[in-house]
């Protein structure tokens, strides 16, 4: 710590908080150091300001030179020169006016720039908002069931095998009797047993992958299920994933079966 900031700690905390302020809108530790010990002073040269805050010469000239943009001191044509602080009025109003030069200058470049990235981001179709890892076959079970529940339109459901089918079938069942869509291809080569009442439309496909789509917004990837400690999911939300494994489920390798 320079002395001079001892010094304002020594005099209590307005000078630090003041410091602190000021550096909260744009000046630098040194810039806010320099311009409180000018107000202290008024008027006063860069060598007395060196030594009294500690800024090495070398960087003293460049910190009033900002200050001066800044419109909060004016520099004073006398051998050598001083630098003066203008009164809090005219400082703050110079200095709120620079603050918002800055700010329209900055929104018209952040214009220009969407202008000049927008044929860039022309290719990008999607961006991945997240990936939930899940694992253990309870934890899995028990985010399946919540997700399809709180469906509200459809369900795409693909299983290797029938006993995955079978775990979630009743829930599945109460789903489309409330009106909500399920598809759901199953890889077996024995015969399902189908209720003539059921308006869930099931496809007979050759597939080794378990997942499931729901209302077109959340992929459900699952892997091992027969053993539980084995079992793990990825939950997405990503367009083109569910995109993908929705051309899957359409390919024609696929046999419909109603």
């Amino acid at each position: 710590m320079s002395e001079a900031v001892k010094n304002i700690s020594n005099t209590g905390n307005t000078d630090l908080e003041i410091m602190s302020l000021l550096e909260s809108v744009g000046l630098t530790k040194n810039q806010a150091l320099a311009y409180l010990e000018l107000i202290k002073r008024q008027s006063t040269e860069a060598s007395v300001l060196c030594e009294e805050t500690g800024i090495k010469s070398s960087k003293i000239y460049g910190i009033l030179s900002k200050l001066e943009n800044l419109g909060l001191i004016v520099v004073e044509t006398t051998k050598p020169k001083k630098y003066r602080v203008l009164l809090l009025e005219e400082s703050l109003e110079n200095f709120t006016n620079v603050i918002k030069t800055e700010y329209e200058t900055k929104i018209k470049i952040l214009d220009e720039l969407k202008v000049r990235l927008s044929p860039l981001f022309d290719s990008i179709t999607s961006v991945t908002e997240f990936a939930l890892i899940l694992k253990g076959q309870r934890h899995v079970f028990n985010h399946i069931i919540t997700k399809l529940n709180n469906s509200g339109k459809s369900i795409v459901f693909i299983s290797p095998n029938i006993k995955q089918y079978e775990i979630f079938k009743e829930t599945l069942k109460e789903l489309s009797n409330e009106g909500i869509s399920i598809r759901v291809g199953v890889h077996t080569t024995k015969p399902l047993n189908l209720e003539d009442s059921s308006p869930i439309e099931f496809i007979l496909m050759s597939c080794k992958l378990f997942y499931i789509i729901i209302d077109n917004t959340y992929l459900i990837c699952v892997s091992e299920w027969e053993d539980p400690n084995l079992t793990y999911a990825i939950v997405t939300s990503d367009h083109n994933l569910i995109h993908m494994s929705n051309n899957y489920l359409e390919s024609p390798t696929c046999q419909v079966n109603h």
